[in-house]
């Protein structure tokens, strides 16, 4: 998947200088896997809560920071204990990057759960571990969900929908494509159609050119089926 949207999109935008292109991404599952927390929580016998996803994200954060000072007491708790990418997206992020494509992280972690911080820091470890370089702050950018109040155009008043914040981003470029792994990340159709989303069947018809889905057969919009 992320083969096909580097050979297509960004092969495309690096060969046109002109265009002002983007990548609208989603974090979790799609970047960055959460095999190594459903594994923690399947060994202690916990449920998932909120509560437990802030404690790993603080302590994914917190192994980022003591990797960065480079102290021997910090190798019991590498970061690599608690999050890994998903096979690609480093890869696809170094050719977007190097191809003057924006990268857009639209996540639903809520704006004080210092989301942009693990997100940012995440990404950039790895980055830099991989490339010994890092992305850019006119590069990367992260849009978070908003639990408390809307003083910002990128945020969505605590709404789950990602759409408000995407298609606000969406029209400061010229091309863009999605990325995600529920097909929540790529329309709104299913949960508010009523709303102004993108129809099932257009984001159908563009899989694989304008809409890339991953697949998660861990959890997603398809256990409401099952």
């Amino acid at each position: 998947t992320f083969a096909l949207a580097q050979k297509s999109f960004i092969g495309e935008c690096g060969e046109q200088p002109t265009l002002r292109c983007a990548v609208i991404i989603d974090y979790d599952d799609t970047l960055v896997s959460s095999y190594l927390f459903e594994k923690s929580l399947q060994e202690t016998n916990t449920s998932f809560s909120r509560q437990a996803a802030l404690q790993w994200d603080f302590l994914t954060l917190q192994a980022i920071n003591c990797a960065s000072l480079q102290t021997i007491s910090c190798e019991s708790s590498a970061p690599e204990r608690f999050v890994s990418m998903v096979p690609g997206a480093l890869e696809f992020l170094h050719a977007a990057v190097s191809a003057n494509v924006d990268i857009a992280v639209v996540s639903n972690k809520e704006d004080f759960e210092s989301a942009p911080e693990v997100i940012r820091a995440v990404l950039q470890y790895f980055y830099f571990k991989t490339f010994k370089t890092r992305i850019s702050s006119e590069r990367l950018h992260v849009q978070y969900r908003n639990g408390s109040s809307c003083t910002d155009d990128l945020h969505d008043c605590g709404s789950e929908s990602k759409r408000h914040r995407q298609k606000r981003f969406e029209q400061m470029y010229d091309r863009v494509i999605f990325f995600g792994d529920d097909i929540n990340d790529l329309t709104c159709a299913l949960d508010y159609p009523d709303t102004d989303c993108e129809q099932l069947d257009d984001v159908v018809r563009e899989l694989g050119r304008r809409y890339f889905l991953l697949p998660n057969p861990v959890y997603g919009h398809w256990e409401r089926r099952s």
